[in-house]
């Protein structure tokens, strides 16, 4: 998945493994930006 910068490969098989569903597709943004990343964390407290 890195050499290919295929981070939505690499998502969709850990949430196949996971059972999690870790992102979203948004659609085209319109801007030149291949991928962004934002990771939320739970307070375990």
């Amino acid at each position: 998945h890195l050499e290919e910068n295929d981070s939505w490969g690499f998502f969709s098989k850990l949430d196949e493994a996971s059972g999690w569903q870790s992102h979203f597709r948004t659609g085209p943004t319109g801007t030149n930006v291949m991928d962004i990343q934002i990771i939320l964390l739970a307070n375990p407290d």
